[in-house]
């Protein structure tokens, strides 16, 4: 495959912003957000919950001791890839949620 046509199957987390493909937010979830989310094996929620219109990627290994992610407020959350800016919104009521468990 190639890496133009796989970029086009990511997703990003709209509540944290973590990318993986849409098959992977189907079978994982999101491991920051999926408390909250529940994005696993719900195609409609993955829909109202992520985007694959996101700016930029940042790939964290070591969220403590990356100034990248402590400068982009993701040094808390678990290692992986995450936009730099996305385009939407999650729906008002899983924000308040997503609010009120960090």
């Amino acid at each position: 495959m190639s890496l133009t046509r796989d970029a086009k199957q990511l997703r990003a987390c709209l509540g944290c912003l973590f990318v993986q493909s849409g098959n992977d937010f189907l079978q994982k979830g999101c491991p920051n957000c999926d408390q909250v989310l529940q994005l696993q094996q719900d195609k409609v929620a993955i829909q109202d919950c992520t985007t694959s219109q996101f700016d930029g990627l940042i790939a964290m290994a070591q969220p403590g001791q990356s100034w990248v992610a402590k400068w982009q407020r993701i040094d808390h959350r678990m290692p992986g890839l995450y936009a730099v800016k996305v385009t939407g919104s999650l729906p008002a009521e899983l924000r308040e949620q997503l609010a009120n468990e960090r």
